[in-house]
């Protein structure tokens, strides 16, 4: 039997990148979040104030982790995660894109530092079915993320009620997608 070293941990493939967000980040943060071309995903604040609180508690909560995705230096979005549950080992993925179109590697990258680093056995997500957020599930089932089901009428926007999509990613799947599509980032 051969000896394999363990996976290095990756924090860029190619032109892509991703850094962890610090206590120092939050003034970025917050004009990344107040940006109104920003396509936002769910679970984050909209006032400075439950910014400030939000920002405060990042990498508090168990498997918590965010990160600003870079393209050659230029900022795509913030991805990260949150409510991790230790019972079913899973946690939710969230994500503030500047560049949807750029965000497909950080997000694998990412997806790939969350398994690495925790014993999750699955990522989810909920995904409003808005007409701005609409980009959010075909990048997620882009890598790997299969749909669980819908919850009608289950999101609120601007007094207006929209149903989500429920995604999720088990480590297994995304394994078998490294396989096939970017070897590179095997576990």
């Amino acid at each position: 039997m051969k000896n394999r070293l363990p996976a290095l941990g990756v924090n860029s493939l190619d032109e892509y990148s991703i850094e962890s967000v610090t206590a120092n980040d939050l003034q970025k943060f917050i004009n990344i979040i107040k940006d109104p071309e920003i396509k936002v995903h769910n679970r984050i604040p909209d006032t400075d104030a439950e910014l400030e609180i939000f920002f405060s508690r990042i990498g508090m909560h168990l498997w918590g982790s965010y990160v600003f995705a870079y393209r050659n230096n230029e900022l795509v979005g913030i991805i990260g995660t949150s409510q991790g549950d230790p019972s079913s080992l899973s946690v939710e993925i969230t994500s503030v894109l500047i560049k949807p179109n750029l965000a497909k590697f950080p997000l694998i990258i990412f997806l790939r530092r969350v398994f690495w680093n925790f014993p999750i056995n699955r990522i989810y997500c909920y995904c409003p079915l808005t007409q701005n957020q609409s980009i959010f599930p075909e990048l997620y089932m882009s890598v790997g993320f299969v749909n669980e089901g819908k919850l009608p009428r289950y999101w609120l926007e601007k007094n207006q009620r929209f149903d989500i999509c429920i995604l999720g990613l088990l480590r297994e799947d995304f394994l078998n997608w490294c396989k096939l599509f970017e070897p590179r980032l095997l576990i």
